[in-house]
C-alpha cells in the first residue's frame, strides 16, 4: 500500500528529462549503470524491511525474503520504465504500479 500511495504523488513532471530522452543524448549505458546501482539499493531496502518484519530467521526464510524483495524491486522497475516509456498519454503511475504489483489502484 505504501508503494501505491507514493506512486499516486508522482506526475509526468517528476520524470527526469534524461530518462525520457536517453536515446537522444546517447547515455543509455551510463543510465543503465546508474539504474542498476539504484535497483540494488531498492532491493537491499526491501530485504531490510522484510527481515525486520519476518517471523523466522532460518536460512530458508532468508532466501524467500531475498527472492520476495528481488521480485518486488523488479516489479517496481517494470512499472517505472513502462510509465516513462508510455509518453504523453501515460496513465497515472499509481495505476501502472498497481498493475505491476497485481493489485488494484485506489
Amino acid at each position: 500500500e505504501a508503494l501505491l500511495e507514493h506512486a499516486a504523488t508522482l506526475s509526468n513532471s517528476d520524470i527526469p528529462w534524461a530518462l525520457q530522452n536517453y536515446r537522444l543524448i546517447e547515455a543509455a549505458d551510463d543510465l543503465t549503470a546508474s539504474g542498476a546501482s539504484r535497483v540494488l539499493g531498492v532491493h537491499r531496502l526491501f530485504v531490510h524491511y522484510l527481515t525486520n518484519h519476518a517471523s523466522s530467521a532460518s536460512p530458508q526464510a532468508s532466501i524467500v525474503l531475498q527472492a520476495t524483495a528481488a521480485a518486488t524491486a523488479a516489479k517496481m522497475l517494470v512499472a517505472l520504465t513502462t510509465w516513462i516509456d508510455a509518453g504523453v498519454n501515460r496513465p497515472t503511475q499509481a495505476t501502472v504500479v498497481a498493475q505491476a504489483l497485481n493489485t488494484r489502484s485506489t
